[in-house]
């Protein structure tokens, strides 16, 4: 290799060093540069331009890495069509499980997960083949089947498992019998939804299992109740059944898991955790559970990194008794807890406030990261007009608002000069959805605006008829769309922006900044697209359903653009469209004709 990973590496800011060590799940650097594999330059390279570049969290799942990573896999195969599977898996297994089965589980290059729904029919089923002839044990995802050689390639992977159903473009269904899952030596994740397992059934799971999601369905009793689970466990998600959840105090022993990393537990009636016998080596838990009064079993976590909790409404919460390992802290809450302050300087929070009260102040909490407000309580939603009634701390970056009928404006928001996340989820009235895509009223700060947006209340049919001239209609029964263009106004840094809205038309220019990377508009139509003008600078893009398919042949994208997502297959992209790109991915694969 022409540059060693050592220096490559150790070239690297000391903060990067960490974020990388962090992202592939080695103890230290050194346990990093032992590990020799060909395409090791180009993977770390790769992560650090991923965690400079989208200054992203360390672990955290982005769909933007999901399939820059199976485009590099594409283009690395294609540039070195003489390596073998076996040289080159060793960096890209997992990375894909990376954002495929969660952070923790990775470097088990005898576990390939892959989404097959990202290639072409027959070069998944080749891939597949030649995978199965290395004796790689497959776990297979989300895969589209797009051709009988698909199932006839993934087939051999499930023998002896008795739980294969065909289902055309729709994805794989897997059925099965609990106890024939035994027998499967080499299956390493396993997900069971909709069917509910006793304690007593566990003992038939494979177990040799590294990822195990099930829903739990508890027998009575008062005790501490031990799990015969796999002792390879990493990662383990259990949620309490619905005929379960009348227990109260469901204490549960999971110390034998010695290599767990991240434990998430859903509606269990837990009152204490100090009851709770949890492995010392997890280092994210989640716990969903609105019973939930006592933390002091938590000190013993020296490794714990992560939490995230749904706080008892009427208790008050020691936060003193935290490890001090804690940097990220996920409340959920129905209001802010006076005992917050106790949070060490060095957490950062993130609070998620499902019922916005009367106390609006949160410029107390210093150490806030990220606040999601929710508004689908009526009088929540209706009485909270203006953000002016918010007071917020100058740090706080990411602000996410959940169905607020009443909010008519968010200018409010431009004092907040580290503000770099906007977020509108639900239900909004006409006055603000009009002034966001007509005013100026982004902070010049943000990076990230995502508007999800529903409009669906009365107030939009009177809007609608009183300034007619600013809808346009498509000539369905009702059907009145409000139309946007140049006169969105958009901050000059923002690097993301998604807008999906099934009553909004867009028109022409969108007046996009230079800095844009990433535009998903999942709208009713687009009208004159051959106006529009794409930055150089955007990697990708998703475009609406309903899209003029003359525009749509003749346009020409952007010479840096990595990923396009169109309607459906019929708009095909050509060379026309892609002149000078040297590579494009394209959703479906079906539309690439190039």
């Amino acid at each position: 290799m022409s540059f060693s990973i050592i220096n490559k590496v150790k070239s690297f800011p000391a903060e990067i060093q960490c974020q990388i060590i962090d992202y592939l799940a080695f103890d230290d650097l050194e346990s990093l540069l032992r590990i020799q594999t060909p395409f090791q330059d180009h993977v770390v390279d790769l992560l650090f331009q991923y965690i400079v570049l989208n200054d992203c969290e360390p672990n955290d799942e982005s769909i933007q890495w999901k399939w820059h990573t199976v485009g590099m896999l594409v283009d690395l195969f294609q540039r070195y069509p003489k390596m073998t599977f076996s040289e080159i898996l060793g960096d890209l297994t997992s990375i894909y499980e990376l954002h495929l089965a969660r952070p923790g589980i990775l470097n088990r290059s005898t576990t390939v997960t892959i989404r097959c729904d990202c290639m072409e029919g027959e070069d998944a089923a080749d891939l597949l083949k030649e995978l199965c002839s290395h004796s790689y044990s497959i776990n297979i995802e989300e895969c589209s089947i797009e051709s009988k050689s698909m199932v006839e390639a993934i087939s051999p992977t499930l023998t002896g498992l008795g739980m294969f159903q065909e289902r055309f473009k729709k994805g794989y269904d897997l059925s099965y019998e609990l106890t024939e899952l035994g027998t499967c030596s080499n299956l390493r994740q396993l997900e069971l939804t909709e069917m509910p397992i006793t304690s007593s059934q566990i003992r038939f799971l494979p177990r040799c299992l590294e990822k195990l999601t099930f829903e739990l369905e508890v027998e009575s009793f008062s005790s501490v109740h031990v799990l015969e689970l796999p002792n390879c466990l990493i990662y383990l998600s259990m949620k309490l059944s619905q005929t379960s959840s009348s227990l109260k105090n469901v204490e549960i022993n999971v110390e034998c898991l010695s290599n767990l990393r991240i434990l998430e537990l859903k509606y269990f009636q837990i009152h204490s955790l100090s009851s709770w016998i949890l492995p010392k080596g997890v280092v994210q838990l989640s716990v969903i559970s609105c019973g939930i009064k006592d933390l002091s079993g938590l000190s013993n976590l020296c490794n714990l990194n992560k939490l995230v909790l749904q706080l008892n409404p009427k208790t008050e919460i020691d936060f003193t008794v935290l490890p001090s390992s804690i940097r990220r802290l996920w409340l959920y809450c129905e209001s802010v807890p006076n005992e917050i302050c106790q949070l060490s300087s060095y957490i950062q929070l993130n609070l998620v406030v499902t019922s916005l009260g009367s106390d609006r102040d949160f410029s107390k909490i210093k150490n806030l990261n990220s606040l999601y407000l929710n508004g689908t309580s009526w009088a929540t939603s209706t009485n909270f007009t203006s953000l002016g009634d918010l007071k917020l701390p100058s740090q706080l970056k990411e602000i996410s608002f959940n169905m607020f009928l009443g909010l008519q404006n968010i200018r409010d928001l431009q004092s907040g000069n580290c503000l770099s996340s906007l977020a509108l989820n639900g239900k909004f009235g006409p006055m603000l959805v009009k002034s966001l895509l007509r005013g100026n009223v982004f902070p010049e700060s943000l990076v990230d605006i995502r508007l999800f947006i529903e409009l669906t209340s009365s107030d939009w049919v009177v809007d609608s008829r009183t300034y007619p001239k600013e809808y346009i209609s498509f000539g369905a029964e009702g059907s009145q769309n409000l139309r946007f263009g140049n006169s969105l106004c958009l901050p000059n840094k923002l690097q993301r922006l998604a807008i999906v809205c099934d009553s909004l038309v867009a028109e022409g220019d969108l007046n996009l900044p230079s800095s844009i990377q990433e535009v998903h508009l999942k709208v009713f139509a687009y009208i004159q697209m051959s106006k529009l003008v794409i930055p150089e600078a955007v990697r990708r893009i998703s475009l609406p359903e309903v899209l003029p398919k003359a525009d749509f042949h003749s346009y020409h994208f952007p010479t840096s653009l990595t990923d396009i997502y169109v309607p459906d297959e019929s708009y095909k992209v050509t060379l026309r469209n892609t002149n000078n790109i040297k590579w494009l991915n394209v959703y479906p694969p079906v539309a690439k004709d190039i």
